[in-house]
């Protein structure tokens, strides 16, 4: 094999390593949340929406979660709904799932996250 080849193959490996590994953290999300005005996000009364994919393992892992919680959510499909995935692209998401809670956008599947942003929704609804 000569240099040149070994060179190119060398380049292509580590593209290919970092390529997988910007998805899969995309995927996963980094952590943490974005506050914001996500109210014209809301369709009604519910305030969780996840925006995902049915192949995402982490939109199935928050579906779940949700799921277990027994919470009132919105299940959008960016890849099957149009509307979805313009509100996805005006949210930022470069991956999945993003999820809205209240005035929190999380990006990634975060179950810490959900639970304070859970409770922070929660919260001005048990003063009253």
């Amino acid at each position: 094999m000569n240099g040149t080849l070994r060179a190119a193959l060398g380049i292509g490996l580590i593209l290919l390593v970092a390529l997988l590994g910007g998805v899969l953290t995309r995927q996963q999300g980094a952590g943490g949340y974005e506050s914001g005005d996500y109210r014209s996000y809301y369709s009604d009364s519910v305030r969780v929406v996840l925006y995902g994919t049915d192949w995402c393992q982490y939109c199935a892992r928050a579906r779940a979660y949700f799921n277990a919680k027994g919470v009132a959510w919105h299940d959008l499909d960016v890849e099957k709904q149009p509307a979805a995935a313009q509100q996805f692209e005006r949210l930022g998401g470069t991956g999945y799932p993003v999820v809205l809670i209240g005035n929190r956008k999380i990006s990634g599947f975060d179950p810490i996250e959900y639970d304070a942003a859970l409770a922070a929704l929660q919260a001005p609804q048990a003063a009253n």
